[in-house]
């Protein structure tokens, strides 16, 4: 007698070619779902360690830069007239973009309104004469001999501009160092010497190079040369910022993480959830750093 099995419908071979199909390309998609679990998981950690050798910034001061490249560009596209208006125009917008996202009115804000009046300045001598050395001449030696007087002043009557500037740019600085810490003091008299040995160097290349050139050298002398001396700046105040968490002298906190590092974490567990894995441990979410204690032993200390 046929039992209930052998009476029932066998699938045949197609169907079953089908069925394999598709469990071949479902574990192949999981497959690399986990290969791009684990790409993320590298780049989430390399990112992480990146981001902890870098310190926490005002990134709105770059934008500074913005004038001088509208400069050089307009002045080889529109001539002298013009790209003095765009230049200036330019550092008119920087200006106000900096105040609305910067709205305090410290260091960093009476150092832009410098750089905007001696600025305007040079935009007003340059499109009377039409000269476009006037303005350059603004924008550099005079910039420069100007920004070291008032520093100079600032050391005199001891609160130094720069070292300001930099407490409110970096937040860790301004919780580790008080404002009158004698490494500001150091950090602004070093530049009190770089802006007067630049000042000098500008005011010859004024003389000797194009307009349309002067840019161009006057930042590739200078920007290595201040790039060196803010490593070495940062190096002097780390160093100092050091010796007083080792001394308990001030309590560190855990910085922001960043939007590029939250992204990919979110995408990462996005993944895991479809996949049905569990959520990562967060004991592992951030690598450890022996130069940067736990919350727990910052409060202990």
């Amino acid at each position: 007698m046929a039992s209930p099995e052998d009476d029932a419908p066998q699938p045949n071979r197609a169907e079953l070619e089908r069925e394999l199909e598709r469990l071949r390309r479902e574990r192949e998609r999981i497959r690399k779902m986990q290969e791009r679990i684990e790409r993320m998981e590298r780049f989430n950690e390399r990112l992480e360690r990146w981001h902890s050798r870098i310190p926490e910034y005002d990134r709105w001061v770059g934008v500074s830069i913005l004038p001088a490249v509208v400069w050089v560009i307009a002045l080889e596209l529109f001539g002298t007239r013009p790209a003095i208006g765009l230049a200036f125009g330019t550092a008119v917008i920087v200006f106000f973009v900096q105040r609305r996202m910067q709205p305090g009115r410290g260091a960093i804000f009476w150092l832009a309104v410098l750089g905007l009046l001696i600025s305007a300045g040079g935009t007003i001598v340059g499109l009377i004469f039409d000269s476009d050395r006037a303005f350059l001449a603004a924008d550099g030696p005079i910039s420069d001999f100007v920004i070291a007087g008032i520093f100079a002043i600032s050391l005199l009557i001891g609160k130094p501009l720069l070292g300001m500037a930099i407490r409110e740019v970096f937040p860790r600085v301004r919780r580790g160092l008080p404002p009158h810490h004698r490494v500001l003091f150091y950090v602004t008299a070093i530049f009190v010497a770089e802006n007067l040995v630049m000042g000098v160097i500008r005011l010859w290349l004024l003389d000797q190079v194009s307009p349309s050139y002067y840019p161009l050298i006057s930042r590739g002398i200078g920007i290595p040369l201040r790039l060196l001396l803010v490593w070495w700046s940062f190096r002097l105040v780390q160093d100092e910022m050091k010796r007083r968490l080792a001394a308990g002298l001030w309590v560190d906190e855990p910085r922001p993480e960043s939007a590029l590092l939250a992204a990919g974490r979110r995408e990462r567990e996005e993944l895991r959830e479809r996949l049905g894995l569990p959520p990562r441990p967060e004991s592992q979410e951030r690598p450890e750093h022996p130069d940067r204690p736990e919350p727990q032993e910052r409060q202990a200390k």
